[in-house]
């Protein structure tokens, strides 16, 4: 009978241990970010250098070109295409508070409104705080496989996701690397303008 009881008791409380141990273990497993959230978040608060393509298009109207994006505690643009606009940058604050750009072509300098520079304002905004804090609040249930196909040089085919969501009155879609967290493709529209960003080259700088 003791023999019996003692039985009981071993196996009762070894089904506690299974029961604590697996208790234990759920919470690790339903932090596994499948849709690479996390990592996006963390690149887009980090500081990096990127080669873009751009697109911009208003009232039917669009322009095109190529420029190099540094950011840290500012954001960056360096405009190296296309030829009437080639030597422009444009820099603002990373934390996207103020209310001017500084804009700079051959030596001469000058802060201007942002309402002043409504294209320059809208690209350097895919590159600020704000974006990146209104992605860290987007439900992850709004972060889906890309339908379309991307693929990295050397690379080939990669996992990229996308989301979409609202930084005050702008419509953003953000397509991403769900492995690294990088950004591919970025697309901004508000009141009639859109810009497009590509990234074709991106790297993490130290501040």
């Amino acid at each position: 009978m003791k023999t019996m009881t003692l039985r009981r008791k071993t196996s009762f409380v070894r089904g506690v241990c299974a029961a604590l141990m697996l208790f234990l273990l759920l919470p690790t497993v339903g932090c596994t970010d499948a849709t690479g959230k996390k990592n996006l978040c963390t690149t887009l608060f980090s500081p990096y250098a990127a080669e873009i393509e751009f697109v911009f298009e208003k009232d039917g109207e669009s322009v095109a070109g190529t420029a190099h994006v540094t950011r840290s505690d500012t954001v960056r643009i360096d405009i190296t295409s296309p030829d009437p606009f080639t030597g422009v940058s444009a820099e603002m604050g990373a934390d996207d508070r103020a209310d001017i750009i500084s804009l700079s072509y051959s030596g001469i300098k000058a802060e201007l409104p942002k309402h002043a520079l409504d294209k320059l304002d809208l690209m350097l905004s895919l590159f600020a705080d704000s974006v990146a804090a209104a992605v860290e609040k987007t439900p992850g249930s709004a972060f889906v496989p890309c339908e379309e196909v991307y693929a990295v040089e050397g690379l080939g085919e990669i996992e990229a996701y996308q989301t979409e969501f609202l930084c005050g009155d702008v419509r953003y879609i953000l397509v991403y690397d769900s492995v690294t967290g990088t950004p591919l493709d970025i697309c901004a529209e508000y009141d009639g303008s859109a810009a497009e960003v590509k990234m074709k080259k991106f790297k993490g700088t130290e501040m």
